[in-house]
């Protein structure tokens, strides 16, 4: 089954690659990014992440050619 997902995805990759349409390296495809952030809470300070969207592709996940 993994293996359909994945040819799946590379299908899908060369169709948009055809369309003109190529995939955010930065966000792969998501459109949305994981940001590394140092959070804070009562009790003291904790590693923590927010996700916002690509800068690279504006949250599309697609760069034109």
């Amino acid at each position: 089954m993994a293996r359909d997902k994945r040819d799946k995805a590379k299908r899908e990759e060369a169709e948009r690659a055809n369309r003109g349409v190529r995939t955010c390296p930065h966000c792969r495809g998501t459109g949305r990014k994981e940001v590394e952030r140092l959070e804070r809470d009562r009790d003291g300070y904790f590693d923590g992440a927010e996700v916002t969207d690509c800068a690279w592709c504006g949250g599309s996940g697609a760069l034109a050619r």
